[in-house]
């Protein structure tokens, strides 16, 4: 038996192209917004890690138990910002708790609108998709600068 390999036609290829090119916008809006407000430094991220991690032991342990040499990132920064290091604790925690789920929205925001533009069957559902996707940016203040905000503007003012 010979399997004959059909070429896609024009419009399908057209909408792949589309696809692809729409999920990579998502990726790349979702990106954006990941380091928005965030301190881009080399090795940053290494200390936010060690910060949170000291935070949560420390804001475990009963306060007999809390030495400065067992928390030397948050001795560090107490001793630069004069604040008491269980005050500083529980700051990071909550900062670090706002963030996860800040994270955690964007990242299914990014994957249900990616679904979406995969299971489109046309060009118009993947524009809808897209435009959708826009319109949730811009409607929960999601910091981003893309074609997609723009879309959805042009969107909103036709309304």
């Amino acid at each position: 038996m010979t399997v004959v390999r059909r070429r896609p036609d024009h419009a399908e290829e057209l909408l792949r192209r589309q696809k692809q090119q729409l999920l990579d916008d998502i990726d790349s809006q979702i990106g954006q917004a990941r380091l928005a407000g965030r301190t881009i430094s080399e090795g940053q991220d290494v200390v936010y890690a060690l910060k949170e991690a000291e935070a949560r032991e420390l804001l475990a342990k009963p306060r007999s138990a809390v030495t400065e040499k067992a928390f030397p990132m948050l001795s560090a920064e107490a001793g630069a910002t004069g604040r008491l290091a269980l005050e500083l604790a529980t700051d990071i925690v909550a900062a670090a708790d706002l963030e996860r789920t800040r994270l955690a929205m964007l990242e299914g925001l990014r994957m249900s609108f990616k679904a979406r533009v995969k299971a489109a069957s046309s060009n118009l559902e993947a524009d809808t998709a897209a435009t959708e996707f826009a319109a949730e940016v811009m409607r929960r203040e999601i910091p981003v600068a893309s074609a997609l905000a723009t879309r959805a503007a042009q969107q909103q003012e036709k309304i």
